[in-house]
């Protein structure tokens, strides 16, 4: 035997509870699952009565984007500074 402990992760569906400080811990293999960990920002969204989601807040330039025309397209900025020269 090589000593070695193979350790089995499921998908951990374990009722939780909300303190009285309104904490909830989440479970180690879901935080890791989806990406999270300790000191990551998060945001949470009522999906539905009963339902919160948690997720990365997007970033301010991300929720600009679209609603800027013309922010998604190309500039050669070389291009503009001989526009500018001529």
């Amino acid at each position: 035997m090589s000593g070695k402990v193979k350790v089995e992760r499921r998908r951990a569906r374990r009722p939780g509870r909300i303190s009285t400080k309104h904490q909830v811990t989440i479970p180690v293999a879901q935080l890791e699952e989806a990406g999270l960990a300790p000191g990551d920002e998060v945001e949470f969204v009522v999906t539905s009565p009963g339902r919160i989601e948690i997720r990365r807040p997007r970033s301010r330039f991300e929720s600009v984007i679209g609603t800027v025309p013309h922010l998604e397209d190309y500039v050669d900025i070389d291009e503009l500074r001989n526009e500018w020269e001529r």
